[in-house]
């Protein structure tokens, strides 16, 4: 990805400000960065009961938290908080071997328009390495600005 500008929001704005996920959810550690192409985050289990407890469970918090990245994008891009998934196409996990505590995401737009998008998502490890791939993940805003 390209010409990725800084976003400028911090972790405890995004949970108070643009997102309404609880704590456990709140999975984005750091925004690196937003471009017309896509976005990149950094996501990471707080909860250490949720790691230990069992995988798919830490799974499930990160992959939400891709979601997540998509909905502060298009906040970001349009001013308007109000989108939601619709699904996506398929998820497929590449490495299942142990719980991640901490993940490096990268959403790739493929479809903007007015009040919808779709991105396929790359979910990578420590060595950039990719542990899973969500493509077609369909995004709407229900409400006009």
């Amino acid at each position: 990805m390209k010409n990725l500008k800084a976003w400028n929001w911090k972790r405890k704005d995004i949970y108070n400000d643009h997102l309404f996920h609880g704590p456990d959810f709140q999975v984005i550690e750091k925004l690196e960065g937003i471009s017309e192409e896509g976005c990149k985050g950094v996501l990471k289990i707080y909860n250490s009961e949720l790691i230990n407890n069992s995988s798919w469970i830490s799974d499930m918090f990160l992959f939400d938290g891709g979601i997540q990245l998509a909905l502060l994008a298009m906040d970001k891009w349009t001013g308007n908080n109000s989108s939601l998934p619709l699904g996506y196409d398929s998820l497929q996990v590449f490495e299942t071997s142990n719980p991640l505590e901490k993940m490096n995401c990268e959403l790739i737009l493929k479809k903007k328009g007015d009040m919808d998008s779709e991105w396929d998502i790359h979910f990578r490890g420590p060595e950039q390495q990719l542990l899973a791939e969500m493509k077609g993940l369909r995004m709407y805003m229900y409400k006009m600005n």
